[in-house]
Parts: structure tokens; sequence; C-alpha cells
């Protein structure tokens, strides 16, 4: 008996993309990091960062870096590594698949200069001008051809709940790209159109994406089968009919709709079920195997971004209530809660499937357990503080621009903005101390990584191939 090995048809290797993916979404992993903590120091302190560096622009370059270039090609690059060992099938087009991520890497890149020399349109969450947001909605749409093309020539015959949140995912992310830069609207639609790209984001895409990786990776970890899989199908398909429209909490009492702000409310309540789902399923997979939290990295950053997912669930429920956004809407608690959900739940969720993958994608096992639990500890500690700060201070400032009591002071309504900014500037310059040690965590994920790709130890792996097993 001999096997004959069959290159892919494009000639590429397997895992290339993913590899290529890692790379690059670790080199803007850190490059995020550093703009968000420029971006909360110039909150804090604005007359310190004029011009280029001023908050509103550094706050755009720190979304785009952290959402598209960290976030969506890492969870691009984790699509396509699961898709051939759930679908037994090769990856379609890898060249393709390699190609749109450098492409999506570049248009980024592009974004953040133009972004920084005054081209950007001023928009919200990314800001990038029309020129650029077209070629990048390209890319966007690369790993959902990949996706389907895989799937539809999958030789298994079941789908592995993995396959329905990746599918999801690679569908939201450039749905709700186009729906968020639509041009021609008037000022109402395109505000709605921004909430939905940055609350979709991550409710329909970074979210799904992530757990669905979760689900694949844990279950490798810790040798155990996932534990429910009606438990993961609740999850995907609440996130899918409630992620679009509780972005829509971010506008309560705004100029939108009445009936807009009720669903909202009321929906958002659907990301705590899926929340709750989701860590349920990953408490019951770890039955009996709690003892490799604290040695296997896999399994504490999957724990880790479930409860990451129920935290930035309930924030965002919550907020979504009349009585709540009266206090904190259009004030930093939401950039708590984006802030959370890139670096608390996104780099969680990223942790969890790379340290997974790298010893099958590098041949390399991972460098440092001891930096993996430096950013899992950083990430709870000082993550979670910044988060708890900034909207801390978004209460604080809701209830002085209200007429609230805070710190035994009433502030008579109508004193105006300057008196609520400054009932949480305090709150806010705890957050940049908090949010340094953040970032030195956020390097530390990012190291791990560089440090596995080039100088971790050999060793074993899967080695993805087609092959054909014939007599001679």
């Amino acid at each position: 008996m001999a096997e004959t090995v069959i290159e892919p048809v494009t000639g590429t290797r397997p895992d290339s993309a993913a590899r290529v993916g890692v790379v690059i979404s670790t080199g803007y992993l850190a490059l995020a990091s550093g703009l968000a903590w420029l971006m909360l120091s110039a909150m804090a302190f604005p007359g310190f960062f004029p011009g280029v560096f001023s908050y509103g622009r550094l706050r755009p370059m720190a979304l785009a870096s952290g959402f598209i270039g960290f976030l969506a090609i890492s969870l691009f690059s984790g699509i396509y590594y699961v898709l051939p060992r759930l679908t037994g099938s090769p990856l379609w087009r890898e060249d393709l698949a390699r190609t749109g991520l450098l492409g999506t890497a570049a248009l980024t890149l592009a974004g953040l200069v133009a972004t920084v020399v005054g081209f950007g349109n001023g928009g919200d969450p990314f800001g990038f001008p029309w020129w650029l947001d077209f070629p990048l909605l390209g890319t966007l749409l690369v790993p959902l051809a990949v996706t389907v093309q895989t799937i539809r020539t999958r030789q298994e015959e079941g789908i592995y709940p993995s396959l329905l949140f990746v599918m999801a995912g690679s569908l939201a992310l450039p749905a709700v790209y186009l729906v968020g830069n639509l041009v021609n609207l008037t000022a109402l639609a395109r505000t709605l159109g921004n909430v939905h790209l940055l609350g979709g984001s991550v409710q329909l895409f970074v979210i799904p994406v992530g757990i669905g990786l979760v689900y694949y990776a844990l279950p490798k970890a810790s040798d155990q089968p996932l534990a429910s899989r009606q438990l993961a199908n609740v999850g995907v398909w609440t996130l899918v009919f409630v992620g679009t429209w509780s972005s829509a909490g971010r506008l309560v009492y705004g100029p939108g709709p009445d009936w807009l702000d009720t669903v909202a409310a009321t929906l958002g309540l659907g990301l705590v079920v899926a929340a709750f789902a989701t860590i349920a399923n990953v408490a019951m997979t770890l039955r009996g195997e709690w003892a490799r939290l604290g040695e296997e990295p896999v399994v504490a950053a999957s724990l880790s971004s479930a409860i990451w997912f129920v935290a930035i669930a309930i924030l965002t429920a919550v907020a979504g209530f009349r009585s709540v956004a009266a206090l904190v809407g259009l004030t930093t608690y939401w950039e708590g809660v984006t802030y959370g959900s890139i670096f608390g739940l996104g780099g969680s969720l990223v942790a969890a499937w790379t340290y997974q993958a790298l010893p099958n994608i590098s041949g390399r096992a991972v460098f440092s357990g001891a930096l993996a639990r430096r950013h899992r500890r950083v990430t709870v500690w000082a993550t979670g503080g910044t988060v708890f700060l900034l909207c801390l201070a978004g209460l604080a400032s809701g209830y002085a621009w209200a007429g609230g009591a805070f710190s035994g002071q009433i502030v008579a309504i109508g004193d105006g903005f300057d008196e609520a900014a400054r009932a949480g500037s305090g709150l806010i310059k705890l957050a940049v101390l908090t949010g340094f040690f953040a970032m030195l965590g956020q390097l530390s994920l990012a190291a791990n990584i560089a440090r596995t790709m080039t100088s971790g130890r050999a060793t074993t792996g899967e080695v993805l191939v087609e092959s054909e097993v014939g007599g001679e």
C-alpha cells in the first residue's frame, strides 16, 4: 500500500491563510492596544493631545485597528483553520483566502493613515473615506465565499455547531459594514447605520465566530466532547435574531422612533440568554476537568471568554432600558462596553482558538504558559477595571447631567455639559492608569503568539493533506 499526497489545486500549503492571518492580527493587536491607551489618555487630558493626536482621531483609529485589523483578521483566520477540520474538505481557494486577509490588512492601514492626515469622513465608528470603504467591503466578502464553497463540498455528513457560528459571522460582518456605509442617507439613517455597524460587529460577528471557534478548541484541549449541541444552537440563533436590534440601545431617547427603543430594550435581553447558554455549555464541557485551568491556556481562555460574554451582554442589555439610558446614554459607559468587547471578550476569544491552533499551523508549542497566565490575569483585573471605571464615569456624568446626586453634591439641572463631564473626570483619569496595565497585558498575548511563531519549541501537530490510498 502506498500513500499518495495530493497538493491542493492552487499549489498553496494547507493552513497558509490561517498562518498569515495570525501574524498580521498579532501586529494589529499591538498597534490597537497602544492606540486605545492613547485614546483613553486623550479623553482624560485633552489639552495634551491636540491636532493629529486628538481624541476625535485616535478613537476611530483605535476602533478600526482593534475591530478590523485585530479581531476580524484573527477570527477570519480561525474560520480558515477550522473549516477543513470540520468539513473533511480542503479549504476552497486558499490563495484567495490569504489574499483577502492581506487586502483587509492593507486597506485598514491605509484607512488609519487617511484618518491621521485628515481624509477620514468623521463617521462612527471607523471613519474611513468612501474610496476605502467599498474596496474593504470587497475583501470582507472573501471569507463568506470561501466559507460557503468549502461547506458546500464537505465530506462530513453532520454539521458541527461551530459551522453554524462561522457561517452566521462570515455573512454578518460584510452585511453590517454595508449598512453602516451606505451613501446619500439622511442624518438619522446614517446615525442608526453607524450604531448598527458598531454593535453588529460585536454581536453578529465577534461573538458568533469567536464562540464557534471556542466550541472547536475547547473539546480538543480538554479531551471532552461539547456538552450540549442544543445549548450551542440556542446561542447562535438567539444572536442571529436579536443582535441587530439590540444595537439601537445606544440611542435610546434619541431621534429614532419610540418603537425602536422598546424593541432594543426587549430584544437586548436575548443577548443575556445567549451568554448564559454559552457559559453553561462551557462549564458543563469542563465538568471534571477544572484542574486544567491552571495548566492549559486554551481551557482558561475559553472560560474567560464565556465570562466576558456574560458581562458584556448584561451591560448592553441593562443600558437599553429607558430608566438606565437616561443616565448612561451618550456617555463613557458605552466606551467601556466597546473597550471590553475588543480587549476583554475579543482578546479572550482570540487567545482560546489561537493557543489551540498554533502548534498545528506553526509546528511549535505555545511559547510561554506564564505569558498566557499573565494575559488572562491582566484581562480580568486591568481590562476589567478599565471597563468598570469607564462605565462608572458614564453613570456619574449621567447623574450630573440629569441633576442627580453624586459624591454628596447636587448638580442643578441645566448646569451644562462641562459640569457633567467633570463629574466623571477623576474616574476617567484612573482608567488611564488601569488602561496602561491592560495594554501591557494585551502586549503579553501579542508577544506570546509572536514568540511561538518564531522561536517556540518544535512539536508535532496535525498535518492537513488531501490523500489517496491505493495499491501498487
